[in-house]
């Protein structure tokens, strides 16, 4: 890879890793916003759940927007924005005023979920495009990690409330490199057809490609579970095994940086050696380890010391983060090259729509009338099952849109 493109990728995986340390910094420190403000378990899950939904909203919006203009100024302005709110949030005094920098951060970070993956596969050669994704999504992993790993210290050290603008004011610095990298595709969005009309044609391509459907259901699925573990598994944590805020955190966010890293990595190498034998390998990997995932986590769940805690939790986060890289794959490769932004903002769409911004206030929910270790078992495994199901099914279908298209070939040969 050239000098710009590692830069850039440099850059980028620096800005993915403050984009997930700032979301899940709110998800670590929430059992002592709770404890503090007096809310209740549906509350501090509404807290978690209106992120997505603003989230949600601004990301097809960024796509779009990425795949018409120069998206590194996009995204620079989007994370010094984002950096700004979330350094805000130590001065909330309340449910409301703690809602207010919890719906903005959702705007700016719509940016770098639509934008940053394609700009990652146009700096990165063919060879190198799964293992340049991967480095730039194990920061995904790994800045959920750090989230909570300084959740849990900050709290400790000097309380929680220096913990937003201790995160929030390193990434508004970091913004202004990102705004700086070079746009790799220099013509990009030339054809500037009106906004709406344009969006709207997106979409209707995008729900007729079966296998992008397929993969963004079984996607939704996916995050609807794990959307709820990453909300919930600090309040397990301290209600019921007992641990302190610091420790469930370090538990939590240990295994999150070893298994982000390692297994961010092997997907992504798994992924490109499999794919020599079949296209197809990307869609089973990702099938296969979600349904592997599924013991490991019910295990955890129940597990009752520390160290079994954490081995569980680490064996059903390596299989859970195995088809970080080979998803997201599938989305870009699924779609034509100018709608590869806006095809990421809608996958984003869909899976917190339907996904996290849900999950984490039904759980609270039951949680409130069962208990937080019920409420997880019942919705976390049913959700890997259906995204299994969904993801053999975009397996399936990549099949048939390849002999679909081998047909066509052999009867314009003849």
């Amino acid at each position: 890879m050239k000098k710009t493109a590692l830069w850039g990728l440099a850059i980028l995986t620096i800005c993915n890793l403050f984009n997930y340390m700032d979301r899940y910094l709110f998800n670590s420190l929430a059992p002592a916003i709770k404890r503090d403000f007096d809310l209740t378990n549906f509350e501090v899950g509404m807290l978690a759940s209106i992120f997505g939904l603003i989230y949600i909203i601004a990301c097809p919006l960024a796509g779009l927007l990425g795949d018409k203009y120069k998206r590194p100024r996009i995204l620079g302005g989007a994370m010094f924005f984002w950096s700004l709110v979330t350094a805000s949030a130590g001065l909330a005094r309340g449910f409301w005023t703690m809602l207010i920098p919890r719906s903005l951060s959702g705007i700016g970070e719509a940016a770098c979920s639509s934008i940053g993956c394609s700009l990652v596969e146009d700096y990165s050669p063919k060879a190198w495009k799964g293992r340049a994704m991967a480095v730039f999504l194990i920061a995904m992993p790994l800045g959920t990690a750090l989230g909570y790993l300084a959740g849990g210290y900050i709290d400790a050290w000097i309380g929680w409330r220096w913990a937003f603008p201790i995160v929030g004011i390193p990434g508004m610095l970091i913004a202004f490199l990102v705004w700086n990298i070079k746009e790799p595709v220099p013509d990009l969005g030339a054809n500037k057809d009106d906004f709406l009309t344009e969006l709207k044609n997106n979409f209707k391509n995008l729900i007729r490609n079966k296998t992008y459907l397929y993969a963004i259901v079984g996607y939704t699925a996916f995050t609807f579970g794990t959307g709820a573990m990453a909300a919930w598994v600090p309040e397990i944590m301290v209600s019921a095994k007992g641990l302190s805020l610091k420790d469930g955190n370090i538990i939590f966010g240990g295994t999150m940086v070893i298994t982000g890293i390692v297994a961010t990595g092997l997907g992504a190498l798994i992924t490109d050696v499999l794919r020599k034998r079949t296209h197809r390998a990307a869609a089973l990997i990702c099938a296969i380890s979600a349904l592997l995932s599924i013991p490991f986590l019910i295990i955890a769940l129940y597990a009752e010391g520390r160290t079994e805690l954490f081995l569980w939790l680490l064996a059903a986060e390596t299989f859970l983060f195995l088809n970080t890289t080979p998803i997201t794959l599938i989305i870009l490769e699924s779609v034509k090259f100018d709608q590869r932004s806006v095809a990421m903002g809608f996958s984003v769409l869909a899976i917190h729509l339907f996904g996290d911004a849900l999950s984490p206030a039904i759980v609270g929910w039951w949680a409130d009338k069962t208990d937080v270790i019920t409420a997880c078992i019942t919705i976390l495994p049913a959700g890997l099952v259906v995204t299994a199901f969904f993801w053999f099914l975009c397996f399936s279908s990549q099949k048939k849109s390849c002999d679909t298209k081998i047909q066509s070939l052999e009867k314009g040969e003849k």
